[in-house]
């Protein structure tokens, strides 16, 4: 059977159309030749698809990376400007936070 491709391969319908021996053995040659052309190529895809996969995977990796600096960054700064309030200051600016929904801690 030719199956499902973009050429042309020995299917039924070579049967009915009256090719000679010659020109099925020309066909033959050239869907043979297409594919191992589309296998290669297929395999070239995925070889593609690997370096993408491994490119997406990095820039995750950088993308989380920085996300944490923010974080620490965040936190930082809120350690340090704790450091500057009264004990007053920081209970009532904790409990506005709670309030608010945004737990600091």
């Amino acid at each position: 059977m030719g199956g499902y491709s973009c050429a042309p391969g020995n299917g039924y319908w070579t049967e009915d159309i009256g090719f000679i021996h010659e020109q099925r053995t020309r066909i033959s040659t050239t869907v043979d030749q297409t594919r191992e052309a589309k296998w290669a190529l297929m395999g070239a895809m995925l070889d593609e698809h690997a370096c993408v996969q491994s490119s997406m995977d990095a820039g995750y990796r950088a993308m989380r990376d920085l996300l944490r600096k923010i974080c620490t960054t965040a936190a930082d700064v809120y350690i340090q400007i704790e450091t500057v309030l009264l004990q007053a200051q920081r209970d009532r600016l904790c409990d506005d936070w709670h309030r608010s929904g945004q737990m600091l801690r």
